[in-house]
């Protein structure tokens, strides 16, 4: 029987073109100095995961291809990259190096800090 682990994205849905915009309150919506994970793929639908997040692993997968297939999907497709946001800016985690396939994470010094950061003793379960 698998097990089900629980991992809270949080999203930000919009009637209109706007969700994106409300990612500017990420400050009061994912306060810490981690930061979180976030991703907009179309443009009424934002997703977040405050950090540190003992299931980041999973929820990375989830938000990876959920992304995907909402960008893939549209309307209005934005991106389907993750980013993490801290200190008031975004960087890209991940990239697309083959059409029709998921982003993966970028093998570049941005993505080592954040899983630097993530093992840190006080960011694990």
């Amino acid at each position: 029987m698998p097990s089900e682990i629980p991992v809270t994205v949080q999203l930000i849905t919009s009637e209109n073109e706007f969700a994106a915009g409300r990612l500017l309150l990420l400050d009061e919506l994912a306060p810490g100095a981690n930061g979180a994970v976030v991703t907009v793929a179309v443009q009424n639908v934002a997703a977040f995961l405050p950090l540190p997040n003992p299931r980041l692993s999973i929820a990375n997968v989830l938000m990876i291809a959920g992304a995907q297939s909402m960008f893939d999907d549209g309307p209005g497709s934005i991106s389907p990259h993750l980013y993490w946001w801290r200190a008031g800016r975004f960087d890209k985690l991940t990239e697309r190096p083959v059409p029709g396939e998921l982003p993966s994470f970028a093998a570049n010094e941005l993505t080592a800090e954040f899983f630097r950061m993530m093992a840190l003793p006080e960011n694990r379960p």
